[in-house]
C-alpha cells in the first residue's frame, strides 16, 4: 500500500501513517475554505449580496435551509415570584410543535414600557436534584441551565431591561441530547443534517418571535448574548436574525483553524473540537469559516468576548476571524460596530466580561444610560421559584428531536407506469445537483492526473502491475492491475473495491473469474490497511472518540463521501492504462463500500457495469454523507445510476426500502437494467 502524501497546507511530506494522511488532508481542506473565505471578504460585491449568499449556506449546514414553519408558540406562564428590583416570570413555549422551550422572563419592576429587552440563552451548566415524590420515591429532577445562569437576567432587569432566559435542548427540564456524534455514535446525524446547533439557533429565534409579542418589550432594540455554549448561540442568532440590533457572544469563538488543526491548543490535541459537544458545530456543506458567521451580523453591533488563557476557545480562534470579518464591516460603513473585548483569565464568567456585554448593549441597543455593575452579583432565587413544569408534558417531542427536525427526503412508492417514469425523467439529474452542492461539494472535480507505473512482474500467464492513482492533489492510492498475457481476448475489467488486507504481499490471492478477464484491486482512503482512526488519547490519558469523523464534518466532508471520489477517479483513471482501455468494466463491492461504489456510479462515464452485494435498503449505519438523507436513500441511488446494468444482491429484500426500487423496476424496466440474484 502506498504511503505517500504532501501536506497540502505546508507542503511537507507527511509521516507515513494513517493519522499523517487524514490531518494533511483535514489540514488542507481548512486551508481552501480560509482562502476562499478571504476572496469573498475582499470582494467588491455588493455587502447585503454577499450576506444573502452567506446566510442561505450558513443555514444550509445547521439543517435549516428552509426554515421550519413557524408554528403557534402556545406560550404558557406557570407562575410568577418577585424581589425588590424584578418579577420573574415562568414561561414555556413552543418553537415547533412539541418542542417545548422552557425559559424564565426577567421584568424590571418599574418598567418603562416598551423597555429594550436581551435575550440570554445558556451554555453548558445545569441544577439537578434528587428530591422525593408525593409517593415517597426519589427521582432526579431537572431544574435547567436557567438556573446556574440566572445572575444574567437578574443583573439585566435590575438596570431596566427585559431579559428572556431560554433553557438548552439537553440541559432543560426536559432533557434532550447534544452529544450524538460526540459520545453516542450517532453518524446518521451527518446523513439526515441534522445538528442540536440548528435547534438551538431556532429555539433563539421563536425566543425572538415571543418577546415580540409582549407589550413590555420595543422590537426595535433586541440583544442577545451568552457565553461558552450560549455564547456560540449568540453568535449564530445574530448571524441568522437581523432583528438582534447588538450581540454579545462570550467565550464560545473559534475559526476552522481553531477546531480542528493539532497543535492550535496544546501538542497531541487536534483542535479544540476535542472538547466541545455538537451544539458548537454544523455540517459544513456550505464551506464557510467563522468569518462568514461573523461578517453576517454586519453592520449591526458585535462585540466577542473572550479571556487571554481561555483552555478550550484559544484567542487565536476568534481574533483570526475578527480581523478577516472587519472587511464587512468596514464595507457596511460601520467599521466600529465590531470589536472584541479580551479579559484576563480562562474559561471562567468574570466580573469583566459580565460589564463589557452590559456597556455595549447600553450603548447600541438600549438607549439607557451606562450601568457599572461593580462586580456583583444578585442574591441567587431558589431554583424552585424557577422552575416552569410541575410534570413534564406527554406530548413533548425534544427527546427524539434528532428524527423529525430536519425533513427526510420522502420518495413515494408509484402506483403507475406515468409516475415511474416522470421520476425517472425529473429527478436523478435534480438529486446529483442537491448532492454535489451539499453532500460532495468538496470534490476536486478538476484534479486529473495520468496515473504512475510503479512496477511489473510477469507470474505465469498473468501479468502484474502496481499503479498509483492522485485522486487529489498529494493523496497517492494504489492500485493493482492483474491481466493475461500472450494473445488472449479481454472482454471484461473486473474492477474489486474492498478493503484488501496487505495488498502488496497478496498479489496473487487475486485470481481472474476466467483467462481473459483483467482484474483490477482497488482501495479507497481510509481503510485497511491505512484506516484512518477515529480514537486518540490526549495527554491526560482520556481517549477521544472522534477524532476523524467530527473533524471532518466541520470542513464540509466525510470518510465515505471520500471513498466515493476515489472510486470515480480510479473509474475514470481506468481510461489511462493500457490493459483497460476501451473495455466494458464491472465494478464490484459488497456491503458499505458497495454504496459508495453506487454513489460514485451516479457520476461516471461510458460502460459501466455494477455488481452490489449485501446492500442495506437505508444508510443510517453507514455509509455516511453530509445531508444525503435530505434527498434520497440507496433505492433511489440505484435508479439515479448512469451504470448500464446493476446486478443487486440486497442485504435484506424485505426491509421496505426496497418496495419503492422494485416498483419502479416493474414500471419502467426499459429505463434502467436491475438485476437480483
Amino acid at each position: 500500500m502506498l504511503l505517500t502524501l504532501l501536506a497540502l497546507a505546508a507542503g511537507q511530506t507527511v509521516p507515513p501513517t494513517a493519522e499523517g494522511w487524514r490531518d494533511a488532508w483535514i489540514a488542507g481542506a481548512t486551508a481552501r475554505i480560509e482562502r476562499a473565505c478571504a476572496r469573498e471578504m475582499n470582494s467588491p460585491e455588493p455587502l447585503e449580496s454577499k450576506q444573502k449568499g452567506w446566510r442561505e449556506r450558513f443555514l444550509e449546514s445547521m439543517g435549516l435551509h428552509p426554515l421550519p414553519e413557524r408554528t403557534p408558540l402556545q406560550p404558557v406562564i406557570t407562575g410568577a415570584t418577585e424581589t425588590e428590583k424584578f418579577k420573574v416570570e415562568k414561561i414555556h413555549f413552543q418553537s415547533c410543535t412539541g418542542l417545548y422551550v422552557t425559559g424564565n422572563l426577567y421584568l424590571p419592576r418599574q418598567v418603562k414600557a416598551p423597555a429594550p429587552a436581551v435575550l440570554y440563552v445558556c451554555g453548558h451548566a445545569t441544577q439537578v436534584r434528587e428530591e422525593t415524590g408525593p409517593d415517597g420515591t426519589k427521582a432526579k429532577v431537572a431544574y435547567g441551565s436557567k438556573v446556574p445562569y440566572q445572575h444574567h437576567p437578574a443583573l439585566f432587569a435590575e438596570n431596566g431591561y427585559v431579559c428572556l432566559i431560554i433553557d438548552t435542548l439537553q440541559l432543560g427540564e426536559i432533557e434532550g441530547i447534544h452529544h450524538g456524534t460526540h459520545r453516542l455514535n450517532r453518524w446518521w446525524w451527518h446523513d439526515r443534517g441534522y445538528t442540536p446547533a440548528g435547534v438551538e439557533l431556532w429555539n433563539a429565534m421563536r425566543a425572538l418571535d415571543y418577546l415580540e409579542t409582549r407589550p413590555e418589550v420595543d422590537h426595535s432594540r433586541l440583544a442577545v448574548t451568552g457565553r461558552s455554549g450560549g455564547g456560540a448561540t449568540s453568535w449564530w442568532l445574530a448571524a441568522a436574525d437581523k432583528r438582534v440590533k447588538a450581540s454579545v457572544p462570550v467565550a464560545g469563538l473559534s475559526d476552522l483553524r481553531g477546531h480542528v488543526i493539532q497543535g492550535e491548543m496544546a501538542p497531541n490535541r487536534p483542535g479544540c473540537i476535542t472538547g466541545h459537544c455538537d451544539c458548537m458545530y454544523f455540517h459544513n456543506v456550505g464551506g464557510l469559516d467563522f468569518a462568514h458567521i461573523i461578517a453576517l451580523c454586519a453592520p449591526r453591533a458585535t462585540l466577542l468576548g473572550n479571556s487571554d488563557k481561555d483552555p478550550i476557545f484559544p484567542v487565536g480562534g476568534y481574533r483570526r476571524p475578527a480581523a478577516l470579518a472587519r472587511q464587512a464591516f468596514a464595507q457596511s460603513g460601520k467599521p466600529d460596530a465590531l470589536a472584541l473585548m479580551e479579559t484576563a483569565g480562562g474559561h471562567l464568567d468574570t466580573p469583566e466580561l459580565r460589564q463589557g456585554a452590559m456597556s455595549w448593549i447600553d450603548r447600541h441597543a438600549s438607549g439607557l444610560p451606562s450601568h457599572d455593575l461593580c462586580n456583583r452579583k444578585p442574591a441567587p432565587l431558589d431554583p424552585k421559584c424557577l422552575k416552569v413544569f410541575a410534570t413534564l408534558p406527554a406530548d413533548e417531542r425534544n427527546t427524539n428531536v434528532d428524527e423529525w427536525f430536519v425533513p427526510k427526503a420522502i420518495h413515494p412508492v408509484p402506483d403507475k407506469a406515468e409516475e415511474a417514469q416522470l421520476w425517472l425523467a425529473t429527478q436523478p439529474d435534480r438529486l446529483r445537483n442537491q448532492l454535489l452542492r451539499t453532500s460532495f461539494a468538496h470534490w476536486p472535480f478538476n484534479h486529473q492526473t495520468p496515473p504512475r507505473l510503479l512496477s511489473s512482474q510477469i507470474r505465469g500467464q498473468r501479468c502484474l502491475e502496481k499503479w498509483s492513482v492522485e485522486v487529489e492533489p498529494g493523496l497517492e492510492l494504489p492500485l493493482v492491475v492483474d491481466s493475461p498475457t500472450g494473445k488472449q481476448s479481454t472482454k471484461t475489467v473486473r474492477v474489486r473495491i474492498a478493503p484488501l488486507v496487505e495488498a502488496e504481499a497478496n498479489l496473487g490471492e487475486f485470481p481472474a473469474n476466467n483467462p481473459g478477464e483483467v482484474v483490477v484491486n482497488f482501495a479507497p482512503r481510509g481503510i485497511n490497511p491505512n484506516t484512518w482512526p477515529e480514537t486518540h488519547s490526549d495527554p491526560d490519558g482520556k481517549p477521544r472518540n472522534h477524532m476523524t469523523r467530527r473533524r471532518l464534518a466541520l470542513v464540509g466532508a466525510t470518510v465515505e463521501s471520500g471513498q466515493v471520489f476515489d472510486i470515480l477517479q480510479m473509474a475514470r483513471v481506468l481510461e489511462n492504462i493500457p490493459q483497460t482501455i476501451g473495455i466494458p468494466k464491472v465494478l464490484q463491492a459488497n456491503g458499505t463500500m458497495g454504496v459508495n461504489t453506487l454513489y460514485a456510479s451516479l457520476f461516471t462515464r461510458g460502460p459501466v457495469r455494477l455488481q452490489l452485494d449485501g446492500l442495506p435498503a437505508s444508510q443510517k449505519e453507514g455509509p455516511h454523507y453530509l445531508h444525503v438523507a435530505r434527498w434520497l436513500d440507496v433505492p433511489q441511488a440505484v435508479a439515479c445510476s448512469r451504470a448500464t446494468s446493476v446486478h443487486l444482491s440486497r442485504a435484506n429484500p424485505d426491509e421496505p426500502g426496497w418496495k419503492w426500487l422494485e416498483a419502479m423496476a416493474r414500471l419502467a424496466p426499459e429505463s434502467f437494467r436491475l438485476e437480483y440474484p
